[in-house]
């Protein structure tokens, strides 16, 4: 149960694979891992997508909305100081979210998303629409950061 890796949270959400859901199930339930999930502008989407496909129980144990900077810090132990230093979207505070919410539910794997999910909210630096996902293996880390059109759903 140590070992560190991430599945990439956004493959949640491209079009090319028809059943994402169905392949994350596939997958898990094959190697008899887990999973968790930390997310902040995904707002809960991504464990509602694992939840709803039968059997999602035997690899999915929780997960966390940590939508606001404080619940980041009660319930995943990020230090106000280190969101203050990078800024919530940032390489460090997903990659804290996602070792966090591992370590928390004893998992294989965690999944975390931060970004500014928009309408509003969005810098000319950071604008709407800017999300990031945190992968890890082992103790090397991936982050990717990206632009996600289309509305918050």
């Amino acid at each position: 149960m140590n070992k560190i890796f991430a599945l990439p949270a956004l493959l949640l959400t491209i079009t090319a694979c028809t059943n994402p859901e169905k392949r994350v199930h596939q997958l898990l339930t094959e190697r008899m891992e887990t999973l968790a999930v930390a997310e902040s502008c995904t707002g809960g989407s991504i464990a509602a997508r694992l939840m709803a496909t039968p059997g999602a129980s035997a690899y999915f144990k929780g997960g966390v909305v940590a939508y606001w900077n404080q619940t980041k810090e009660s319930l995943l132990g990020i230090p106000r100081d280190t969101i203050a230093l990078y800024g919530v979207v940032s390489k460090e505070i997903v990659r804290m979210m996602a070792e966090s919410v591992r370590n928390v539910t004893d998992t294989h794997y965690g999944i975390a998303t931060t970004g500014i999910a928009g309408p509003s909210g969005g810098t000319p630096e950071l604008p709407a629409g800017v999300g990031m996902d945190c992968r890890q293996l082992a103790h090397t880390y991936r982050i990717a950061a990206g632009y996600i059109n289309g509305s918050r759903r």
